[in-house]
């Protein structure tokens, strides 16, 4: 019994060597396929990254050129802007020159006349006093 024992011992000695061996193995192998897959993994993210970088620095570019074509715009507004209060200006000097200079013209002439009316006063109440003093 002594010798079917130990040959049974041997026997499940060996199973468990050789089963440890294979799952040993298995492992590696899983090992290493999940190794692969990760790399595999790594690279399309990498991919992914250098496509994203990509995308990235044409919207810097197109963002730039809008910045671009909005400053144009507005320069040309201000332009524009600049050109009508030039104009505004210059129509509200010529609409107060053609308004106010016959308007003052006038009041020169309703000055003078005034005056030539105070001093026509002036006389005829110095004629009104003479008249009451020579009659008695």
């Amino acid at each position: 019994m002594t010798r079917a024992l130990y040959k049974t011992i041997m026997l499940i000695v060996g199973i468990v060597i050789i089963t440890s061996i294979a799952g040993c193995e298995e492992e590696s192998l899983s090992n290493t396929r999940k190794g692969r897959l990760v790399a595999v993994e790594n690279m399309q993210l990498k991919e992914q990254l250098k496509q994203c970088e990509m995308e990235i620095e044409e919207q810097k570019k197109l963002h730039a050129k809008e910045i671009e074509s909005q400053i144009a715009l507005l320069e040309k507004c201000e332009d524009i802007k600049s050109a009508l209060e030039k104009r505004t200006q210059k129509n509200i000097r010529e609409q107060t020159t053609s308004i106010l200079g016959p308007i003052m013209n006038k009041n020169t002439e309703l000055i003078q006349e005034n005056q030539k009316l105070k001093s026509y006063i002036v006389q005829l109440e110095k004629e009104l006093e003479e008249l009451k003093k020579s009659s008695p």
